[in-house]
């Protein structure tokens, strides 16, 4: 009852994610081009894939693969010794395309009902970068001092997000005790998608970003904003779909945590 919480969280840590970026390193590289040509092909990958097992499962491959950037993703480059620009530039880019582009096309392919005309359902998403966005310029702009309260608050941010993921969950599992009649096949599917597309992105975004941005790349293209497409597949699919986004959460968080212990014990 609680998962309309979700959005609010979201913008809140947008915000704080916004406040810190360094925006004199804003800058775009070929690289930036190359992440953005294959965004396509993932997604088409995620549906025809995971088509076979259902509409629903197939939602959850395509919602996967067109998740932008995630909030967190310049904060753990910055762990990893990385260029947070180039990752800072990908997650505003890609979250200012997706606004634009995931709204159609879920609205396009969804069969729920539950997304009734195209426009509100843009204007709210939108509004759920753009507000966080401007604010965060707004506040900047009044305190200089603001892009340090991000760092000072990234325990908070954390705690909001591992908050976002239990009122996301709790919703899903709820969905899935009140409708036993799911095939476990359908939801395996789903899992091993996921796990297919977080590997790809992971891999093929460092090949991308080669020979100066491979970590950086990877981390653009893997590290993905599921709170956002979680929202958008609870909101407008229904709850097998957001499995995607939240199978999704713990595959590249493994990734994650693998990467920088890596690096602490080397």
């Amino acid at each position: 009852v609680y998962g309309g919480a979700i959005r609010w969280i979201l913008c809140a840590m947008l915000f704080l994610g916004f406040l810190s970026m360094p925006l004199s390193q804003l800058v775009p590289r070929k690289a930036h081009l190359r992440l953005l040509a294959v965004w396509p092909v993932f997604m088409a990958t995620g549906w025809f894939g995971l088509l076979p097992f259902g509409r629903d499962a197939a939602m959850a491959g395509l919602l996967v693969a067109a998740t932008p950037t995630a909030t967190a993703a310049p904060v753990i480059t910055g762990f990893l010794g990385g260029d947070v620009g180039f990752v800072s530039f990908s997650f505003l880019a890609s979250n200012l395309i997706g606004i634009l582009v995931l709204p159609p096309l879920v609205a396009w392919l969804s069969t729920s009902g539950e997304v009734p005309t195209l426009l509100p359902f843009a204007a709210s998403t939108a509004a759920m970068v753009g507000g966080p966005l401007a604010a965060s310029f707004l506040v900047r702009r009044i305190a200089p001092e603001a892009g340090a309260w991000s760092r000072k608050l990234k325990h908070v941010s954390f705690a909001m997000w591992l908050c976002a993921l239990v009122l996301a969950g709790a919703k899903t599992s709820a969905f899935l005790r009140s409708a036993p009649d799911i095939p476990w096949g359908q939801i395996l599917a789903i899992a091993a998608g996921s796990f297919a597309l977080c590997a790809g992105h992971f891999l093929i975004g460092r090949k991308l970003g080669h020979p100066d941005h491979e970590m950086e790349a990877g981390q653009s293209l893997g590290q993905k904003n599921t709170m956002l497409t979680l929202w958008l597949g609870l909101a407008a699919c229904g709850p097998i779909a957001a499995l995607g986004p939240a199978f999704y959460v713990l595959w590249h968080n493994l990734w994650n945590g693998f990467q920088l212990g890596r690096r602490k014990s080397s």
